[in-house]
């Protein structure tokens, strides 16, 4: 079989190539058809309790993603007439802008106060401050009141927040694109503007995974031709095994789009990968020719025999490589899965054409000097030589130091952290992670967690529930801030009492949170 493959190849050379060039063709087609998936909950299977809750939630709300837009004013605080504008002026931009669902700002809160008439609500930036006097009164209503405390505004003064929530079929990239061109419009005047949370997140990580592919895969593709040209010193030695990768590269893009299977922030390293495994393939094809070729008068002959030779290790380095990558799909993750499958379909096209076009064109090409030959081989037996010697002779102390390795990567196992944070994606030294900071330090954090209660909420029980599990949840180091209805509830039972402290509390019936709850819609 392997010499009817071999003799195939040799003998339909140019049938070979021109088939080997179609199919490139045939499969990179579907490059235009790949997209680069920003929404890391795709990645979440949809059968798995947490996303189908998370469904459930965005189909009853509009949505669950939320980009903060933060403003800082360290040398005096947000509160002065300047930056209280900007506030009010970024909040109605978003309100207008599509995609966003509600928008909670020192703009759109209201300040509750009781009074033995009833409620009185309003606005924080019912008008907006003329005067330093206005903003200062601004200031200390907000502060009789501590529900948005070290939420919207830290308890300092100098930071504040503007929460967009998207809805559900926001395009989240061309949302960011508006939000960062309000930060940049109002940016200045003594105020700093940050840019934090999972649409922002997602956005710029989709933006690096596309300069990655433009300044990586060159980067790549350049380490491998100055070490094909220093192995096999030919012009041959380098277009040929590069051009067998290049053309598996183009192929599983290509079948990445047709299979509708999107780059992420998990495969986006398949590209690199795939070059680094499959011009190994085509360095073996080379590697034996050179060897064979001054031992037969022959060409053809030579080319069969460096095939023959190398098919068996090759193929089965391919399928353990393979079934390596296809193991991937244990994981409950689809984007695993899509890993395993956009690898495996890679490494098998690389060596599809590194036994065929490789060989195939090494037929018409002239038989290689004996000088190159030399030089080819030259450089890879050299280093393989002192290698080789050196495990040989001090083959004790290699034994002893790969124990030594290996124990202590065994200890190191257990300190493996796990991190599903995508701000650690980033360089520490990056905005994204100055501003993802920022709004940890000094507001309620950058990630949100969403709790969906069913029941009647009107009720006692559900009502101190979902209280419990506020006061639960705030004991965690890790949990910035936490509203809910049971704290509007607990607030306006304040408010109706005379803005009595005491009242701060939930209703002991079923009638007192139906009334503080018709009070606040």
């Amino acid at each position: 079989m392997k010499e009817k493959f071999a003799g195939f190849v040799t003998g339909n050379p140019r049938k070979v190539i021109m088939f080997t060039f179609l199919l490139v063709i045939l499969f990179a087609s579907g490059i235009p058809k790949i997209t680069v998936e920003e929404d890391i909950k795709d990645m979440i299977p949809r059968d798995m309790p947490s996303r189908m809750t998370l469904n459930e939630l965005e189909g009853i709300f509009g949505g669950s993603d939320v980009a903060l837009i933060g403003i800082g004013n360290e040398r005096d605080s947000i509160f002065n007439v300047n930056t209280l504008k900007k506030i009010k002026a970024i909040s109605d931009s978003l309100k207008v802008m599509p995609g966003i669902n509600r928008v909670t700002s020192l703009a759109t809160i209201k300040y509750i106060e009781g009074h033995k008439w009833g409620l009185e609500v309003t606005p924080y930036l019912e008008e907006v401050p003329e005067s330093e006097e206005d903003a200062g009164r601004i200031r200390e209503m907000f502060y009789n009141d501590s529900t948005y405390v070290d939420i919207l505004v830290s308890s300092d003064g100098k930071y504040t927040a503007i929460i967009a929530q998207l809805a559900e079929d926001a395009q989240v990239g061309e949302m960011y694109s508006e939000i960062a061109a309000l930060k940049k419009k109002f940016s200045g005047n003594g105020d700093d503007i940050y840019l934090a949370g999972m649409p922002v997140v997602q956005t710029i990580l989709s933006q690096r995974i596309k300069n990655d592919f433009r300044r990586l895969i060159p980067f790549v593709i350049i380490l491998i031709i100055i070490l094909l040209y220093l192995s096999f010193r030919s012009v041959s030695g380098v277009i040929l095994p590069l051009s067998a990768v290049l053309m598996s590269l183009l192929s599983m893009i290509g079948i990445m789009g047709y299979l509708h299977i999107p780059f992420t922030t998990f495969n986006n390293i398949a590209p690199i990968i795939l070059l680094s495994i499959g011009i190994d393939y085509g360095i073996h094809i080379l590697a034996n020719y050179y060897q064979e070729s001054p031992l037969y008068g022959d060409k053809n002959t030579a080319i069969q025999r460096a095939m023959i030779d190398i098919f068996t290790p090759m193929f089965m380095a391919c399928i353990t490589t393979i079934v390596g990558f296809l193991s991937l799909l244990t994981s409950p993750l689809e984007a695993h899965h899509q890993f395993g499958y956009v690898v495996s379909i890679g490494i098998f096209m690389a060596l599809l054409f590194n036994m065929t076009f490789v060989p195939a064109f090494l037929t018409i090409l002239p038989v290689p000097k004996e000088s190159k030959n030399k030089q080819g081989a030259g450089l890879i037996n050299k280093v393989l030589d002192i290698i080789g010697r050196s495990v040989i002779r001090f083959r004790h102390g290699f034994a002893a130091v790969a124990l030594l390795i290996v124990i202590i990567a065994i200890y190191g196992i257990p300190k493996v952290n796990l991190e599903m944070n995508p701000i650690s994606f980033f360089p520490e030294d990056t905005e994204v992670v100055r501003s993802d900071n920022m709004i940890n330090e000094h507001l309620g954090g950058s990630i949100n967690m969403n709790l969906l209660f069913e029941g009647n909420i009107q009720s006692v029980e559900i009502m101190n529930a979902m209280d419990s599990l506020q006061v639960f949840i705030e004991e965690f180091d890790e949990v910035g801030s936490t509203v809910s209805l049971a704290t509007v509830v607990k607030k306006i039972n304040k408010a109706l009492n005379n803005n009595d402290d005491a009242y701060e509390v939930i209703p002991e019936t079923d009638a007192g949170v139906a009334q503080a709850i018709l009070m606040y819609s």
